[in-house]
């Protein structure tokens, strides 16, 4: 999946994809974008921006997760976001 260009299928391929690839991928709309691995620096950020949000979403409704957590943002989009609360109106990705 190294290419510039995204790769087109069905939500239902991109699932299927999912459980034998070994690297993560991303969904929007039919596209399918491969992501690059995560640097120490970067997974610093991560952690500290993770370690400033738990203690609102422990206050309020919500559940804080970290990293490799499939999120469906709409139906046709899923992500894995380095950060991410759970609250009405997002779902986790199937299989999560």
């Amino acid at each position: 999946m190294g290419d510039a260009e995204p790769r087109r299928m069905t939500v239902e391929d991109y699932f299927r994809l999912e459980e034998t690839s070994p690297i993560r991928h991303e969904y929007v709309s039919g596209e399918v974008y491969a992501m690059s691995g995560a640097t120490a620096r970067h997974n610093r950020i991560a952690g500290n921006i993770f370690a400033h949000v738990l203690p609102f979403a422990r206050a309020g409704r919500c559940d804080a997760f970290m990293i490799a957590m499939r999120l469906d943002a709409a139906g046709d989009r899923y992500y894995y976001p380095d950060n991410g609360g759970l609250h009405t109106g997002w779902r986790l990705g199937r299989g999560h």
